[in-house]
């Protein structure tokens, strides 16, 4: 798959489970060369009630946001071994932060 790139795509909805992986192994074209990876791979249920699989960096750039709170994930899709994945390269403004602000500023009301 030579040539090809990366697809931005945009996920909406709640990411319900993250889990941190991690690990290695040796290469398959050479076995002196080894893979590693370090990423959280999260599931994100959307208002169809679908899931979808996507990563963010291990490093907490981009941190993951709260269960209860509906974002907008901006991601790059590519194919990866017959497979589709996806990686967060950002959490659109107006989603998760904006309604931390009013929760905050509802909380503050009601004291």
């Amino acid at each position: 798959m030579a040539g090809q790139k990366n697809a931005p795509v945009r996920v909406d909805g709640n990411v319900v489970k993250s889990e941190r992986k991690f690990g290695s192994m040796p290469a398959r074209e050479n076995p002196n060369d080894t893979i590693t990876w370090d990423y959280v791979d999260a599931r994100v249920l959307n208002d169809g009630y679908d899931t979808i699989d996507v990563r963010f960096p291990s490093d907490g750039s981009i941190p993951v946001p709260p269960r209860d709170v509906r974002v907008s994930l901006r991601c790059e899709a590519r194919v990866s071994g017959g497979d589709l994945r996806l990686t967060v390269v950002s959490v659109d403004q107006g989603t998760y932060e904006d309604l931390a602000t009013e929760q905050l500023a509802g909380a503050a009301k009601h004291s």
